[in-house]
């Protein structure tokens, strides 16, 4: 008793591109849904996660200088761009928090 995931995707590379169409699905409804309050949070999950979806799928290219190309290019992106949003919660959110806190206190 076979099921569909035995027979379906059988190699590496069936498998590659069927987890690409996944991320490709969840890109688009990120891209649609927005889900965070803060646009900067938006931009970020968008670019990480087509970074994400560009080293699953550039890791299928058989020629080799394309697949590294595109391969360590979005490993880079991806790393700077989760480096650059902790740098970015880092600065912003406790300036914001302490904004928040004169208020509240001005208000009493």
């Amino acid at each position: 008793a076979e099921y569909m995931g035995d027979t379906a995707f059988v190699t590496a590379d069936s498998r590659a591109a069927a987890m690409v169409l996944v991320l490709i699905g969840y890109f688009a409804y990120l891209c649609v849904v927005l889900p965070y309050r803060r646009r900067a949070h938006n931009a970020l999950a968008v670019v990480v996660m087509g970074s994400c979806t560009a080293v699953l799928l550039g890791g299928t290219f058989r020629d080799r200088p394309l697949r590294l190309t595109v391969v360590v290019g979005a490993l880079i992106v991806n790393s700077l761009a989760i480096v650059i949003g902790n740098g970015y919660d880092l600065w912003v959110l406790p300036r914001e928090e302490l904004a928040a806190a004169v208020v509240a206190s001005d208000s009493f």
